[in-house]
């Protein structure tokens, strides 16, 4: 199994972009109205903002898992 995304709700996404890219050194590579994605090493961070973002806080954990192994 891999580690596919992480996605982490945020309450300022710009500070959070901040960190991640300026102390993490993390390189960012998809930018949409209420998300920033960042690559980790072939998995993605993605921070998200917006409605559902009353505090920040992790929010989705997605693995890659094959095809024929799902219904397990």
């Amino acid at each position: 199994m891999k580690l596919h995304h992480v996605a982490i709700q945020v309450a300022d996404l710009e500070r959070a972009r901040a960190f991640y890219a300026h102390v993490l050194g993390l390189v960012e590579i998809k930018r949409q109205a209420h998300s920033i994605w960042f690559d980790v090493d072939g998995a993605i961070l993605m921070l998200e903002t917006g409605p559902r973002a009353e505090r920040d806080g992790l929010h989705v954990i997605a693995f890659t898992i094959a095809s024929d192994a799902r219904e397990e």
